[in-house]
């Protein structure tokens, strides 16, 4: 008979609770279908690991006590990096740095649930792979670890050993991906029902993204011009009459806008757009062509279109999940 698949969760004060308790729960509700229906195969031990504290505590307040390692658990099957606020005070404390790495050296399978990607990366044990964390804190990652690749708009994703998900919840849609990898697409799936949780969610973070696209513009001139967009998002914003507008070259102005806000105009003002729209879709009931046109997307196939690239889900699918019901009183 197999033995069980050993995970342990490295902790540190301030990790957000359900970072530690969503996987855990997943895992832990895979092992008890497994023992109670007869499946082939074995379930999950799991561990609350730190190398030295006799007990550490969540942003919450809540108190974890990590559990007792004993000679012959050496080394498990996988270990996850949790997240939460004291993920930077883990990382730049250079004993658990160096007891992560190590962890993470040897054990076959490393993963991180939102902000636990920052460890994850400072084990190097992510260099050249793909990861992803929380969408708020994807840019900092990727210029804090430049040997990694950060995709910030999956729920979660696995590049060979390395297995990653985005902020809080995703750790759920992670281990259920694990669940599925480790055993079968029948055992996820009970999980999943068992626990009332979708096996796998449509669409990427983006749609539950704050509208928030770039850091402010350096200098007055592209500052300007993201202010006109903002004003008017359904105006026809060209390069050419966008550069006009702020007294610069069309060459020097996309250069210019690029380097500061981090892509082109056209990219930035569909950003502005599918903004507009959301708010729309969610606080109006305005028919989607109306709302197209109020966004600047001239019809509703163009912004379907762009929810679908963007997104990951079409206007109507955004509103039926995303639309605020109205109270009465």
């Amino acid at each position: 008979m197999r033995s069980e698949h050993t995970i342990w969760f490295a902790v540190y004060d301030d990790i957000q609770t359900l970072d530690l308790a969503g996987p855990m729960e997943m895992f832990s509700t895979a092992t008890r279908l497994i023992e109670s229906t007869g499946r082939a195969g074995a379930g999950y031990r799991l561990r609350v690991v730190h190398p030295s504290a006799t007990s550490i505590r969540t942003e919450a307040g809540i108190r974890i006590i990590p559990d007792q390692i004993s000679d012959d658990e050496t080394t498990p099957d996988t270990v996850v990096f949790v997240g939460g606020d004291g993920v930077h005070d883990a990382v730049h404390d250079p004993a658990y740095r160096s007891w992560a790495t190590d962890l993470a050296g040897r054990t076959p399978r490393v993963a991180s649930v939102c902000t636990g990607t920052f460890l994850l990366a400072a084990t190097g044990r992510a260099s050249g792979r793909q990861v992803t964390t929380h969408w708020a804190r994807s840019r900092k990652l990727a210029t804090a670890f430049p040997d990694i690749i950060v995709e910030d708009d999956r729920l979660h994703i696995h590049d060979g050993p390395v297995w990653s998900s985005a902020g809080v919840v995703a750790g759920i849609d992670l281990a259920l991906a694990m669940i599925e990898h480790d055993h079968d697409a029948a055992l996820a799936q009970d999980v999943a029902r068992w626990m009332v949780v979708f096996l796998r969610r449509t669409g990427g973070q983006s749609q539950f993204a704050a509208p928030v696209w770039s850091e402010a513009a350096e200098t007055e001139p592209i500052s300007e011009a993201k202010q006109l967009m903002h004003r008017d998002p359904s105006a026809s914003w060209s390069v050419d009459r966008l550069a006009t507008e702020v007294g610069m070259s069309e060459r020097n102005f996309s250069r210019r806008f690029r380097a500061e806000v981090g892509e082109s105009p056209a990219r930035y003002l569909e950003h502005i757009r599918i903004s507009v729209a959301r708010n729309q879709l969610e606080r109006t009931p305005a028919g989607v062509e109306a709302i197209a046109r109020h966004a600047g997307f001239g019809t509703a196939e163009t912004m379907r279109r762009a929810f679908v690239r963007r997104l990951g889900v079409s206007p109507d699918h955004y509103r039926n999940r995303f639309r605020l019901q109205e109270t009465s009183s």
